[in-house]
């Protein structure tokens, strides 16, 4: 009988500390250092939610630079790959669309999707690829355009990892808020 009453003894101490007080310490740890990220990124136009800076959205407008595209079609609950192997046809078909749609010279991240199919951002040459469709639709210059890009440009992560990028969500609403 005592070994039955420690193991519930037991079983009550981890849950209130792990269940409870550990969770509950890490939600207001988040919400008093980092508190626009715990809140989700969330991009707002007066009292509207408009999206996340940390999940792609779909622009299709000239007047938007578009987010690389999304095997999931930018659906956060079922985020993931295509899981088409290099080999299919269906998979051969998709690239030749957006090569058409693009043109020859399209930069290989406004052709593939990411892996989770969420990625908000896109590389700097896919931004100035982007600019002068952009600029048009606009009314702006290519440069404008430019500054912007080379303004909200990050680096690799932790300075080796990836490319310099920019985020898609970011720019589009900079460039609503100019207009």
């Amino acid at each position: 009988m005592s070994s039955i009453l420690i193991s519930c003894r037991s079983l009550l101490a981890m849950t209130l500390l792990l269940g409870v007080l550990y969770p509950l310490s890490i939600t207001v740890l988040g919400k008093l250092v980092f508190p626009i990220k715990s809140q989700g990124s969330l991009f707002y136009t007066k009292e509207h939610i408009v999206g996340s800076e940390l999940i792609a959205q779909k622009f299709s407008s000239k007047g938007y630079f578009w987010s690389r595209p999304s095997a999931v079609d930018y659906a956060s609950h079922s985020a993931g790959a295509s899981q088409k192997s290099a080999t299919s046809s269906e998979l051969k078909k998709i690239y030749q669309e957006r090569v058409r749609l693009y043109g020859a010279e399209v930069p290989n991240d406004m052709i593939w999707a990411s892996g989770s199919g969420l990625d908000p951002h896109i590389s700097l040459e896919s931004a100035k690829f982007q600019a002068s469709r952009v600029a048009e639709a606009r009314n702006m210059t290519i440069k404008e355009l430019d500054d912007l890009i080379e303004g909200l440009a990050e680096d690799r992560f932790l300075g080796f990892m990836g490319q310099p990028r920019v985020n898609v969500l970011k720019l589009n609403r900079i460039i609503d808020n100019k207009r």
